[in-house]
């Protein structure tokens, strides 16, 4: 029997069409329930296990969009569940800083504009040496962040990220992420990071919490042995519990 997974929608559409990718990534896996961030009531989750979605809003300071709060409730998940959980995007953001880690802004720029495979490092930016949308060449800084395929570096050995080698492909699409400081290793490791982002996946030192900034849901085989991972964690876990 397959164990359940509770995914929680925090994107402001209740019928979001990026959910049912989630959706098709964990059906091989789990079987799937769906409520809104804003309909979740209690900490107390049923399923035997919680994946926590993207959002559009955001959680650091950035006037050209709109600011969220995370809910009293999903903070209270956050802290007190039990179970296996997994943060993505704006779900792995809200985990960090309801432990204490600080959220930043992150320059948004589109890979669409650039042949993200047919580009040069040089003293701290990227110059782009393929086509541009552009008539001309830019210089891009390193913080800056570019949706699309990006190169993740495995930093710790994880059951979470086993079978993916020290190199993976994994889709970027974000306009936040975690500051790698003193105030996130008080409570997480630090398990991969990549040339635009320092802090890609993170794992709870105590609890059975895991997130990721990048997406899984569109990551194709790296994306699906992270979804078997997951799984393999939370049949482990309910069979812990059950003998308990």
């Amino acid at each position: 029997m397959e164990p359940s997974v509770l995914l929680i929608n925090c994107c402001r559409l209740p019928d979001d069409e990026r959910i049912e990718e989630y959706v098709k990534w964990l059906e091989p896996h789990f079987e799937v329930v769906v409520i809104r961030v804003d309909d979740l009531t209690t900490s107390q989750v049923g399923q035997d296990a919680v994946v926590v979605s993207d959002s559009e809003q955001l959680l650091s300071d950035k006037p050209q969009y709109e600011s969220m709060e995370i809910t009293p409730v999903l903070k209270s998940l956050y802290l007190e569940t039990t179970k296996p959980l997994l943060g993505i995007g704006y779900g792995h953001c809200a985990l960090a800083a309801t432990w204490g880690a600080e959220i930043i802004p992150k320059r948004y720029i589109h890979r669409k504009a650039i042949e993200s495979e047919r580009m040069e490092a040089i003293e701290g930016f990227y110059y782009t040496v393929g086509p541009l949308v552009a008539p001309a060449p830019m210089l891009v800084p390193k913080a800056s962040y570019l949706e699309g395929l990006n190169d993740i570096t495995l930093l710790q050995n994880d059951e979470f990220l086993e079978g993916l080698g020290t190199y993976f492909a994994a889709f970027e699409c974000y306009k936040e992420q975690v500051r790698r400081n003193h105030a996130l290793k008080r409570n997480f490791i630090i398990l991969a990071e990549s040339s635009t982002c320092k802090v890609e996946a993170i794992r709870h030192k105590k609890s059975p919490l895991w997130a990721i900034q990048f997406h899984p849901e569109r990551s194709g085989a790296s994306g699906h042995q992270i979804a078997a991972n997951f799984a393999k964690i939370v049949t482990q876990n309910s069979q812990e519990e059950g003998i308990q």
